[in-house]
Order: structure tokens, then sequence, then C-alpha cells
């Protein structure tokens, strides 16, 4: 549970969200009104204030000792909130918000912004969409106030016609981490909602999905706010873990590293390290492991170089842990194809040990990775692998470049052979570089350069043939004394 509250003329309005599973909302829904009664009974303040209990499919109001149910609350004059758009901000830069829903132009109903203990109302225009059935209003000069534009935190918008309103949860972070979370906006989409409700559809990444992650990540990103200025707020692993893996599987590089950050932050012993519980949470979920077999090269580099203590080397995502069956993300890698700049990762980590241990590490079934890349006929990974070990015994950088490669792929791979290499090795694979991309011209160098000798020579010949010369007596030969026309 969560709890959140702010001032409005005449009272204080306080929120009390909580979080459940499916099977414990439906035990509150079966005896609604009796719970709610006994909570009035036991407790001389919820008694004396006026509320609402809103399940998502039942509405309980309580006013002046009198309660009320009602079962399809969701009536033409309730307006609901579909989706906002941006679904995160930069706080302190001024952007036009776009609020999707049904029944928001309805008499009597006001929309604001819920944010620090504070409200601000916001002005709205727009109109209804008779086709699709729903409301698309803008909220133009939108603003966070905050005292940095990097902070994190999280505010609601919400819409209100009497007891009956909505809202929906607004993030505040970076403009990387917001990015990122505004691609979430594809699952948004109105038309999608309305059949998803219609047809009940059990998709992977539902609407309600999305929601109660904005709703964890705001609240998380609101503790730490809070926490900065009243101390140390918990928050729990398990929310941690729900955060971590959605973030992994929506491919959140920067967001990863924020969360683990504050992951750390929270469950830091004496010593300066994690806890054991933190650590078996994260051996549970796997998260290299999950960033392998997205191939997603970009989150498995981001995690392998994340250190606990960036002064001490203390890195806690290695390529050899081992999972189910002793299966680690060099196997995984290994049995993939097309993962060649994967394998280029995992055997690049910071203390080498994806390198080292390649020919090495076995598995439940005693195959190493090498076998494991021999057996899926992934050969190119092996041969990778003993370039990488004969140029670190050698201690040197060797650079495969085939013909016809890709340049993308070629200047990836460049980049990263010269972080590792000296400067004269960089000076060398930069021209070799630079001549191969000279290469995919239309007409390469050499045949240009012939070219224009070829037709230097042409226009002297036709200069000095186009007729015959006269020269003039004098004493001394000039250029000036030539003369051409007919003999």
């Amino acid at each position: 549970s969560e709890m959140e509250s702010y001032i409005r003329p005449g009272c204080v309005i306080l929120s009390v969200y909580v979080a459940m599973s499916a099977s414990a909302w439906e035990q509150l829904e079966e005896n609604l009104v009796p719970r709610v009664s006994s909570l009035v009974q036991e407790s001389d303040f919820w008694s004396n204030t006026r509320f609402l209990v809103n399940t998502g499919r039942q509405l309980v109001s309580y006013k002046h000792g009198s309660i009320r149910l009602s079962k399809s609350w969701r009536t033409l004059s309730s307006p609901e909130l579909i989706t906002v758009s941006p679904l995160a901000v930069v706080a302190g830069e001024e952007t036009t918000l776009i609020v999707r829903g049904r029944s928001l132009t309805n008499d009597g109903i006001s929309f604001r912004c819920a944010h620090m203990g504070n409200y601000e109302s916001m002005e709205v225009s727009g109109t209804e969409h008779r086709r699709t059935k729903f409301d698309e209003l803008n909220v133009n000069n939108f603003k966070v106030q905050s005292a940095s534009p990097g902070s994190l935190g999280r505010c609601f918008v919400e819409v209100e016609n009497g007891f009956r309103g909505d809202s929906f949860p607004l993030i505040i972070a970076n403009a990387t981490i917001c990015k990122e979370l505004n691609s979430l906006e594809d699952e948004f989409h109105p038309k999608d909602v309305m059949e998803e409700q219609t047809h009940n559809s059990d998709r992977p990444r539902s609407r309600e999905e999305v929601i109660c992650f904005l709703n964890e990540l705001g609240w998380l990103f609101q503790r730490k706010w809070t926490s900065d200025i009243h101390g140390e707020s918990d928050f729990s692993l398990p929310r941690f873990k729900f955060l971590l893996v959605c973030s992994v599987e929506r491919d959140y590089c920067s967001l990863i590293g924020t969360l683990l950050d504050m992951m750390v932050e929270r469950n830091l012993g004496k010593d300066g390290l994690m806890n054991k519980e933190s650590f078996d949470m994260l051996a549970e979920i796997q998260l290299l492991n999950r960033a392998v077999k997205r191939r997603n090269t970009k989150m498995a580099e981001t995690l392998i170089r994340y250190s606990v203590k960036p002064a001490t080397k203390t890195f806690i995502f290695l390529p050899n842990i081992k999972g189910p069956g002793d299966i680690t993300p060099l196997h995984l890698a290994a049995s993939t194809s097309g993962s060649e700049d994967m394998i280029d990762v995992l055997t690049n980590d910071p203390l080498e040990i994806g390198l080292s241990c390649w020919n090495s590490l076995i598995d439940a079934s005693g195959q190493t990775p090498f076998s494991y890349a021999g057996m899926r006929n992934n050969h190119s990974y092996n041969t990778l692998v003993a370039r990488k070990l004969a140029d670190k015994r050698n201690g040197q950088v060797s650079l495969n470049i085939e013909n016809g490669i890709d340049q993308i792929g070629l200047s990836k791979r460049l980049s990263s052979e010269l972080k590792r290499s000296c400067n004269t090795c960089a000076s060398v694979a930069l021209k070799y570089q630079r001549r191969v991309s000279g290469s995919h011209r239309l007409f390469p160098t050499p045949i240009i350069h012939s070219m224009l000798a070829v037709a230097t020579v042409c226009v002297c010949v036709c200069v000095f043939m186009h007729a015959f010369p006269i020269v003039r007596q004098g004493s001394h030969f000039s250029w000036g004394g030539l003369d051409y026309g007919s003999s």
C-alpha cells in the first residue's frame, strides 16, 4: 500500500493505493460493503470522514454514516482516463499533454495535476472523436516545477465529476529515461484498448500490466524524492524485481542502470556490499540471460559493466553466472545463431572472465560454450574467441575484415577493437577503415586517377593539334609569339 495527500480549499485529500493479487481483489469485492462497514466501526478516523473505495469494478461511498454501493459505476457520467501522452516528462521543461479517455467533455468535469503534496488545476481544450468513441483533449504549456531538470518523481493527472473520477500516473525523469518510457505509448492506443476490453484479450503486455509498471516506477521515484529530503524510505525487493524484469524485457538500458543504483543504495550492508537477499533475487531473475535471449547487446554490455562500487570494480552480472542446468549467458549466446556481436560483448567483460572460461566452463551435461557453438554450426564464434585469446597472449589487436562487409557492422567492430588497442594500432585501423569505405564508391580511387591523367593528355593534344603552329621570328622564343591558322 502507498499513501499520498494534498490540501484543497476546505479539506485535505488523502489517497490510499493498495496493490493485491487478483484473487484478493475478488474476495474483497464479494464482501465489499461489510468490510467497509467494519472499517468505519473500528476506526474513529474513518467514521468521521467522507471517502470512496474504488476497486475498478465497484464503487463504495461513505458519507455521514451512510454506505452506498454502486456495482456498475462506469456510467455515462463517469470520466475515464485511457492514457496521457507523453507518459514521461522532464521536470522544468514545457510540453503539451494529450489526454485521452471517455466522458471527459461532460458538464462538471474538472482536471488537475497532483504533485508533491500540491495540486494545480489544468485548462484543457479539444473535441470528441465520434468514430472511436473517446475524447482527446490538450493541455498546453504543461510544466512540472522541480529543483533540478534531471530529478525523479511522479505526478497524477486527475479528472473528476463529483464523487466519480479517475487518475493516471505521469513519470518525471531525465530526458533519456523519458525517451525510453514514452515508447510505451504504442501499447495505449485507444482502439487497441477498446478491443482488449471487448474481447478480454490476455496479451503479455496488457494495458493493466503497463499501468502497474508505471505506478510502481512512480512510487519508487517518489520515494527517492522523499528519502532525499526526509531520510531513507524502504522499497521491497519483490517490487524491485518486477521493475527490473519489465525494464530488461523492454530494452530500457538507461532505466535499468537507475533502478540498479537505487536498489543497491537501499540494500547495502555495513561492509559496503549488497545483502544476500538482493543477490538471491538477482540470481533468480537472470537479467543477463534475458538480455542474451533478446539479443540486446547494448543491454548486455550495460549489465556486465555495472559495478556496485566502481572504485573496487565489484561487478555482479558476470558472464559465467550459472542458472538452471548450470547454463550461463555464454552457453546461451553460443547456442543462438546470429549472436557474434553478443559473443564479442560477453568475452569483453572488464574482468575478462568470459574470454578465459569459454573453453572450460561446463554446464550440467559437461558441455562448454565452445562445444555448444560447434554443435550448432556456429563456428565463427569459436574463431572469434580464438583470435581474441591469441591477441591477448601476443599483446596485439587484430581485425578480421572480409570483402563486402557491412559498413555499420565494421564501424561497430572497429570502435570495439579500438578501445583495447594502442595508438599505433588505432591509426592503422582507421586508415584501413577509410580505405575500405573508399572502395564502395562508384569508381575506385586508382581508376579515377588514371582517367584524369588520360583526360589531361587528350586536352593537351587537342590544343596543340588544332592547327599547325606558326612561330614568329625573334631573338627569344616566347609563348606569346605563337599563333595558329592556315599556313
